[in-house]
């Protein structure tokens, strides 16, 4: 299987490629930066050789009045929340949140300019980064395993240490020297979360399920991350059904297909079980878990009038790290509170309320991933640009 990945790694490799690789790895990598502006001038440097060679068209730029509509949304609600608030807020947090989300909220040209333009080297350079990262994360496994030393990449990169360790307690119920490769990111929750949107626009690229898919995805389960293979199994769950139906329609025999998908599905939720079992029940410790019910807690101390209306992304009665933690779901109902209706019908519109562009972002929706980032932009700005033009 890595055999296969190393040739869809060199595959369509060409100058504009690397190029749109390397920032398409910035922009899902920005999690582990300090400031939404490292990542914004590491874009620049890296971009900067294509940007500019090819003319700008305005209507695939913003994908008609759609994207317009959601960028002028995206830009005003702070504002007009913030005439409402009675809640705790601080004007230095929204500032900070304000500036990370213009910066984001740029790609909503950026990245259809480039893809319009750049078609087969932007898509190229998806299968090319998302390849690159799992690679590295096997790579780990055997660094960790073979040589006896993690490969920590985000160290080498002047980043904190990644949380590779297993947790003690599945360690000593198991008796397995167990690790959870994070690949580049500070942890496999991160590298499951921020690689999926990579794997969400490879999928949205070619239509159906590719190697690398499959690769990515047996990466999710043998990370030992709740999300990860929450992740894992939602996506081959979608996968198998959608194929059987296929198949139905082609009228094809369904006696070959059965007999190995169901030996898998099996296997696939007796993992799952054992897992869930052995992390949460067997250990008696909830982890995340209790976070996220923290995280709660606090939202619904909040009178109804100010959650109806959104706490506004200048709220301070909740750490940052709470809020991301407990989803991009949570972070968005937490900010915007009825404001996120509108919200998520400028994001279908801007999908065409398309079915699969919005079973991938209700996925999404359930990771850990910011709604000021560029990697939740990046699907966004990304998903009409390659789903309709592919």
């Amino acid at each position: 299987m890595v055999i296969n990945q190393k040739k869809t790694f060199l595959r369509g490799l060409n100058y504009n490629s690397i190029i749109l690789c390397l920032f398409l790895i910035i922009l899902v990598w920005d999690a582990i930066f300090p400031s939404n502006l490292a990542v914004v001038a590491l874009a620049i440097l890296v971009t900067a050789p294509v940007i500019g060679t090819k003319k700008f068209d305005i209507k695939n730029g913003l994908y008609h009045k759609s994207g317009l509509y959601l960028l002028a949304f995206m830009l005003l609600l702070p504002f007009v929340q913030k005439e409402f608030v009675t809640s705790r807020f601080s004007s230095e947090l929204f500032a900070v949140n304000f500036i990370n989300l213009i910066l984001s909220l740029q790609l909503l040209w950026l990245v259809p300019y480039l893809q319009s333009n750049y078609r087969k080297s932007f898509n190229n350079a998806i299968d090319i980064a998302l390849t690159l990262i799992g690679l590295i994360f096997i790579l780990q496994l055997f660094s960790y395993f073979v040589l006896g030393s993690y490969l920590d990449i985000l160290k080498m990169f002047g980043g904190k240490a990644s949380k590779y360790a297993a947790y003690p307690s599945m360690v000593k119920l198991t008796g397995l020297n167990l690790i959870r490769p994070t690949s580049i990111f500070n942890e496999p929750g991160s590298y499951c979360c921020f690689s999926f949107v990579l794997l969400s626009l490879s999928y949205l690229n070619h239509k159906r399920v590719k190697k690398i898919h499959v690769f990515i995805l047996f990466t999710y389960l043998i990370s030992l991350s709740a999300f990860g293979i929450a992740i894992a199994v939602i996506s081959i769950s979608y996968f198998v059904f959608s194929e059987l139906k296929n198949r139905i329609k082609r009228g094809d025999n369904l006696n070959k297909y059965l007999v190995i998908i169901i030996p898998i599905l099996i296997g696939l939720g007796y993992f799952l079980y054992t897992y869930f079992h052995i992390r949460f029940i067997k250990s008696k410790n909830f982890g995340g878990a209790e976070l996220r019910y923290y995280a709660m807690e606090v939202y619904l101390s909040n009178p109804l009038n100010n959650r109806m209306l959104g706490l506004s992304i200048g709220y301070d009665g909740l750490e940052t790290f709470f809020v991301q933690d407990a989803s991009l779901l949570f972070s968005v109902l937490l900010y915007f509170g009825l404001f996120s209706i509108p919200l998520v019908f400028l994001i279908a519109k801007y999908f065409r309320f398309k079915l699969i562009p919005l079973f991938l972002l209700f996925v999404l929706s359930l990771t850990k991933i910011d709604v000021f980032s560029f990697a939740f932009w990046l699907f966004v700005a990304a998903t009409p640009a390659i789903y309709f033009n592919s």
